[in-house]
């Protein structure tokens, strides 16, 4: 069979469970986590706080048994809200505060955002909740969010980086396409069918296989540069959607069952949401299968789905035509996606035409942002725009945080990589004094030194 497997032969020998069955999944390992007492209530991260420090004891010593060489074990994670906050690991959790985290030269990311760092020379995860998530009514469903946010953070197999980002970072086209979004719902959908159901494994994989080819043919240019975010997010997102099926109950196979959903609703979301979803049912159908795809995936460089379907013999494409229900719901999700897109995109596309708005230049290399995802528009000369941006710039001369601003990735006049912000100047929040910018609002706040330069008959301020 050329080295490869057949469903049905795979299927036959596949035992239940992970802890003794290298690549299996099935029923999933039964924990018997470390559950730290929750500490009485004195601030909106205690309660959430204690639920990721449960998941974090009960899941991250046993993570190898998930993923070969992955071994979480002795990580810690920084919970905070850039002001207060818990240093948490598998053995307990203590508090820290903002000068805690200055002192040991880690930086908070933006809201919902999770990173890499270290603390005290140990590997760390430091991940800030989403705006409002805290004050939420339900501390255990919004620790389990952030103990996903963190193990996603925190993945990277031996040899085999995953940066924090974990993909995400293709360029799109605005306004976009339902019917690419139509086929990788198709490739999605069969997937996790086939995971549900096994006893139309063999049939739903070769749709699957079907729908894939139709998304590598027609929509090539798309497949080639979703490659690398269908690997990384792929894999980070099924590590982490499986970790938290691991801490919220005794048989995690059954817990995916019931919260995996169809992909319609999403499918004109973040190329990283939606390859992530891909990549989580192709590596349970592997799990399933006893198909030991995971040991150097990211090495090789295959997108999950293609791993999985290139190690099975006996599935052939078999064609298909997608449900009109399928198609409506994702036509109807992509005109949603447009629509709250474009309330950001077109003001942002008139603010950048305006010629009286000064325009903040902050150099690439001194921060990051993250939003909506990163998109091309006619007439609107950059290399992407970032709806909704939030980010944190550390300059020399002062810092600078985003939050929900939009803003473009361009090359500026003078050649270097920027990230560019229009400036309002009749806003009461923006103030330039000399060579010193003071920002107040409208999502941005800091003070940096700029550079005042004039382009093409407009003001331009370099941050530095």
């Amino acid at each position: 069979m050329d080295g490869k497997r057949s469903v049905r032969a795979v299927a036959a020998c596949v035992v239940l469970g992970l802890v003794g069955c290298a690549g299996c999944v099935g029923g999933g390992p039964r924990l018997e986590g470390v559950v730290v007492a929750s500490p009485s209530a004195r601030g909106p991260l205690d309660g959430p706080a204690a639920e990721v420090q449960a998941a974090v004891a009960r899941v991250w010593p046993r993570t190898a048994a998930l993923w070969p060489g992955v071994d979480l074990s002795g990580h810690h994670v920084l919970l905070t809200d850039g002001e207060d906050g818990w240093l948490v690991d598998a053995v307990g959790m203590s508090r820290v505060g903002s000068a805690d985290l200055e002192r040991a030269g880690v930086d908070v990311p933006a809201p919902g955002g999770a990173e890499r760092t270290t603390w005290r020379g140990e590997a760390a995860v430091v991940v800030r909740p989403p705006a409002g998530a805290a004050a939420r009514d339900d501390p255990v469903a919004v620790g389990l969010e952030l103990f996903a946010l963190a193990t996603r953070a925190a993945f990277a197999p031996p040899g085999q980086d995953v940066p924090e980002a974990a993909g995400g970072e293709r360029v799109r086209a605005y306004p976009l396409e339902a019917e690419p979004r139509v086929v990788r719902t198709m490739v999605h959908d069969n997937l996790l069918a086939a995971y549900r159901r096994p006893g139309e494994r063999a049939e739903r994989l070769a749709a699957a296989a079907y729908w894939n080819e139709q998304w590598r043919r027609r929509f090539a240019a798309e497949a080639e540069g979703s490659a690398e975010v269908d690997l990384r997010a792929g894999a980070a997102a099924y590590f982490a959607r499986y970790a938290v099926a691991m801490a919220a109950a005794d048989d995690p196979a059954e817990h995916l069952m019931a919260t995996l959903r169809p992909l319609a609703r999403e499918a004109a979301g973040d190329p990283a949401g939606e390859a992530g979803a891909i990549g989580t049912v192709a590596l349970l159908n592997a799990d399933a299968l006893g198909l030991g795809v995971k040991e150097g995936l990211l090495r090789n460089g295959v997108p999950p789905v293609d791993a999985v379907l290139a190690e099975l013999a006996d599935v052939e494409p078999v064609r298909q035509t997608a449900p009109e229900a399928v198609r409506e719901a994702v036509e109807r999700s992509t005109a949603e996606r447009n629509g709250r897109l474009g309330r950001a995109i077109g003001p942002f596309t008139r603010a950048m035409e305006d010629e009286r708005r000064p325009l903040l230049m902050l150099p690439a290399g001194a921060g990051r942002v993250a939003g909506e995802g990163l998109f091309t528009t006619e007439g609107l000369p950059v290399d992407a725009v970032v709806p909704g941006g939030r980010g944190r710039f550390v300059l020399e001369s002062g810092t600078l945080a985003l939050d929900g601003v939009t803003v473009a990735r361009m090359p500026g006049p003078d050649g270097g990589a920027y990230v560019a912000v229009p400036l309002d100047p009749d806003d009461e929040g923006v103030s330039l004094a000399g060579e010193r910018l003071t920002l107040a609002g409208g999502g941005l706040r800091g003070a940096v030194d700029v550079r005042v330069a004039e382009h093409g008959g407009r003001r331009v301020l370099y941050a530095r």
